[in-house]
């Protein structure tokens, strides 16, 4: 058992308050692992979304300028099908073409489930 110290009073021991410290700095690491993780499975997510609708507005595009059959519907058809092969949702898709300016506007949208934040 170690001595006191001449004035200080019993039971007043500075012994163990690392053991705080580096269990509180632990879990702080731990926060930032997780967040780490989770964000970078979110900028995952959004590169893949990101790369089914340009397939899905490109080829939604080539349908408008160089096939037969230039109906809103084929388009339509052709940009939801492109993206659906490249991984999006046809639910959770949204397409519209723009007319005047011969433009297709192709939208998809997912749903990222998080590994730690809930």
């Amino acid at each position: 058992m170690p001595r006191e110290r001449w004035g200080e009073r019993p039971g007043r021991s500075d012994d163990g308050q690392v053991l705080v410290v580096v269990a509180i700095g632990l879990v702080v690491v731990l926060m930032f692992v997780a967040l780490a993780v989770d964000v970078g499975h979110w900028y995952g997510q959004r590169r893949h979304m990101q790369n089914a609708a340009d397939a899905g507005a490109l080829s939604g595009a080539y349908q408008f300028c160089y096939e037969a059959a230039k109906t809103e519907a084929a388009v339509t058809g052709a940009a939801l099908d492109y993206a659906e092969m490249n991984g999006a949702d046809r639910a959770l898709s949204k397409m519209r073409l723009v007319e005047e300016d011969g433009m297709v506007v192709r939208t998809a949208t997912v749903r990222a489930d998080f590994f730690f934040a809930r």
